[in-house]
């Protein structure tokens, strides 16, 4: 289980921007530091990566630490295969990753920001791929749909507030998922 860094065009459409931008050596050092400091674990090696930007602030990006955050759904993707739901297209970088797999028929994707749908869904959009704009809490599907794994990553921010907004998307896709997960749920 691989996931790779997006190669989506960079753009803008409203107040969204797709960026590369890159992570000197000396603000890599800078980054490991005061995640020792702050005890967060989290440093982004120097290089060069993808961000989606939200009125000038970064909202998602192909670091490591993002990637990592998706192991737990990426190994479901990955064993489970059939029909993948994502909450949040973001970079479209756990997208990528599950259209990479032989054994994943279909991927729907819901997105409420159509300036995110601009720039990144039509890199993925196709016949093994459906985004959806509407509202992850809201959106209504056909009678009888289900999905073998359904990921919800529409926060921002990793924050324990977010706790009873996960707990209110999974159990309203309790009888439509095989397994489903939320982004960051176990920090």
């Amino acid at each position: 289980m691989k996931m790779e860094k997006v190669d989506i065009p960079e753009g803008v459409s409203g107040t969204v921007s797709v960026r590369r931008f890159e992570v000197t050596e000396q603000a890599a050092s800078l980054e490991r530091l005061r995640s020792i400091i702050g005890g967060t674990g989290r440093g982004v090696p120097a290089g060069w990566y993808t961000g989606l930007y939200r009125n000038g602030s970064l909202w998602m990006s192909d670091t490591p630490d993002e990637m990592r955050d998706h192991w737990q759904v990426c190994r479901e993707i990955e064993r489970r295969g059939g029909r993948v739901l994502i909450m949040g297209l973001g970079i479209g970088m756990l997208v990528k990753y599950a259209l990479s797999l032989p054994q994943v028929e279909h991927v729907d994707v819901v997105e409420i920001d159509p300036d995110v749908i601009t720039l990144v869904g039509s890199t993925y959009a196709g016949d093994r791929c459906t985004v959806h704009e509407g509202d992850a809490y809201e959106i209504k599907w056909p009678v009888g749909t289900r999905w073998n794994v359904v990921w919800h990553d529409v926060w921002a921010h990793i924050s324990g507030d977010n706790a009873p907004e996960m707990t209110r998307l999974k159990r309203s896709y309790a009888r439509r998922a095989d397994w489903q997960g939320c982004w960051v749920e176990d920090e």
